[in-house]
């Protein structure tokens, strides 16, 4: 079975969307986009070749969108491990940093 592996700035941005679409929408709503969301991730973690290679950012790294974000993240040999979730295809900040190993 496959994999996905957050790292701790992929949790805040997960958490800041349900944030923002509980607010300027619905509860249901935010639970609606949480729920395709998670299962592009399923499909990533099944399929984590799939992305496009964002090497000039780091080695290895991968893009997938997802409506108006970019998901950002490693493919691992047992799923994937998400960097953050990034909107209007830009990353915010320094996202990115060298793998981990899952435990």
């Amino acid at each position: 079975m496959s994999e996905i592996f957050k790292r701790p700035l992929a949790q805040t941005d997960l958490d800041a969307i349900w944030d923002y679409l509980e607010e300027h929408s619905s509860q249901e709503q935010a639970a609606d986009f949480l729920r395709k969301l998670y299962a592009k991730l399923e499909t990533l973690a099944q399929n984590p070749y799939i992305g496009r290679i964002r090497d000039e950012l780091l080695p290895e790294l991968r893009s997938f969108p997802f409506r108006n974000y970019l998901i950002f993240y490693f493919p691992l040999t047992n799923g994937i491990e998400v960097v953050r979730l990034s909107i209007d295809l830009m990353t915010r900040g320094a996202p990115i940093a060298k793998p981990c190993s899952p435990v």
